[in-house]
């Protein structure tokens, strides 16, 4: 089962005891396969779960009970292509049709009339996510959080709304059909949190943490293999360049404290440079010790080549 399938699972479980935010429920499911202009209801899905919910909501709302095809393949505009089966909601009666396309015709015009509570935004989240909504799993490279649309009236409602909860989504067109998403981990994390995914959410959160510390250590152990190499390469450097001034007498040429510290690092080729300070009498500082094998390589470049 996919990650989208077990958010999806999940939120089906969850209690909405509030009226109008049953209803607002509802509308969100509704909302997803909404085009105004055809003045139709239309739903659809490969989700018992959902398809049981959607029964229910709808019989509470409107006193009729939905009745759905058995049909083949999802198609593209619905969901992800494929060959899973699923449910299409057969017309119901004219009546209810009407009723109903008035009620998501208004709320398109003023979305306040029909959320009444603080909670009923985010059960038309929730239901759109149901009903059009994918995410993908946490344990993937990338995240990423679409919700496909089948009305540029309907997208732009829903980006203002979320715009205004603080989750600006980004938009696009898939499929010849307008969709919004997300794939900023937060972001993605705080949508799931509004919608009632809480473990989904939390679960994000954990791995993206476990990722940063991850990716914090592999910079560090990066970071230190570099040092070394680079500290590696400079001893190797140094004790080059005091060799051949030992080998053709130069080295004498030294001033004595230059030539202390070049017999300390001949002797001690694998030590650090606090440790050649610390050799010295009286101890210099690392960055001492620096300074003066700076000179023997500028004086063994001057007088070797």
């Amino acid at each position: 089962m996919s990650f989208s399938s077990e958010v999806k699972d999940t939120l089906c479980t969850l209690t909405v005891k509030k009226r109008c935010c049953r209803r607002a429920l509802l509308l969100g499911m509704l909302f997803a396969q909404y085009v105004p202009e055809n003045r139709v209801l239309v739903f659809s899905t490969d989700n018992e779960n959902i398809r049981a919910l959607f029964s229910w909501l709808f019989r509470q709302m409107t006193s009729v009970t939905p009745q759905f095809e058995e049909t083949g393949a999802l198609p593209s505009a619905v969901g992800r292509p494929g060959g899973s089966s699923y449910a299409k909601l057969l017309a119901p009666p004219v009546e209810t049709v009407n009723r109903s396309v008035e009620v998501l015709n208004a709320c398109l015009t003023d979305m306040t009339t029909f959320l009444t509570c603080e909670a009923c935004r985010f059960c038309l989240l929730r239901g759109l996510f149901l009903a059009s909504g994918t995410v993908s799993s946490p344990d993937s490279k990338g995240y990423h959080l679409e919700l496909l649309l089948k009305s540029e009236q309907v997208r732009a409602m829903f980006a203002a709304l979320l715009t205004e909860l603080g989750l600006a989504p980004k938009q696009i067109i898939r499929r010849n059909s307008p969709a919004l998403y997300f794939k900023n981990s937060e972001n993605i994390e705080d949508f799931l949190l509004a919608i009632g995914a809480q473990n989904a959410s939390f679960q994000m959160m954990d791995i993206g943490r476990f990722r940063k510390l991850r990716g914090e250590e592999n910079r560090r152990v990066n970071c230190d293999t570099f040092n070394i190499a680079r500290s590696t390469s400079a001893a190797a450097h140094q004790l080059r360049a005091i060799r051949l001034l030992a080998e053709s007498g130069k080295i004498q040429l030294l001033p004595k404290e230059l030539q202390i510290t070049a017999q300390i690092r001949l002797e001690h080729p694998e030590c650090s440079l606090p440790e050649i300070a610390a050799m010295h009498e009286p101890p210099l500082t690392k960055s001492g010790v620096n300074h003066r094998l700076q000179k023997i390589l500028r004086f063994a470049k001057e007088h070797l080549l």
